[in-house]
């Protein structure tokens, strides 16, 4: 099975990765004095059902998304971009500018199981940054976040059946 990394940045000039001071306090950014901190972004089977569902209606805006894949999909649906899994388009709708979720050839080839990503990245400031080797995460696949018999039963359960009245 392939490896696949990620896009990934150094962090800026200047950001150590010790990015609390020495009194233990989170650093505040110069410019905007925001809080920075890394945080650990982790690849998880419930955050890996949005891409499978958005696999079976490709192109929904955030909107559609909430409305036909649920809150919970909604809500954890833009993480994707992280791995690479999906893209984002502006298109104009009503005269206003949306963006749709389209899922790459990455995401395309995690669900069909022919690549393996790191089950964690690092971000900064919504991009994600090359970090040292020791924080580096395990390759995981589709199938071992979600194993295949529990796809099968959630693709069976989406099945109508008709039953006989007698």
């Amino acid at each position: 099975m392939e490896k696949y990394i990620p896009t990934a940045i150094n962090l800026p000039e200047g950001v150590r990765m010790e990015l609390q001071n020495a009194a233990g306090h989170t650093r505040k950014c110069p410019t905007c004095l925001r809080s920075m901190s890394l945080s650990k972004k982790t690849l998880t089977k419930d955050r890996v059902r949005p891409l499978w569902l958005l696999s079976q209606c490709d192109g929904l805006t955030a909107e559609q998304i909430e409305q036909k894949l649920g809150r919970v999909a909604y809500t954890v649906y833009k993480r994707l971009k992280y791995w690479d899994f999906i893209r984002f388009e502006t298109i104009k709708v009503d005269g206003k500018q949306k963006q749709k979720a389209i899922i790459t050839d990455v995401g395309r080839r995690f669900l069909r199981n022919e690549i393996t990503v790191p089950q964690w990245l690092w971000v900064y400031n919504d991009c994600v940054r090359r970090v040292p080797e020791d924080m580096y995460a395990p390759l995981v696949s589709f199938h071992d976040l979600v194993p295949y018999e529990e796809m099968n039963r959630e693709i069976a359960a989406q099945q109508s059946i008709r039953l006989k009245q007698e």
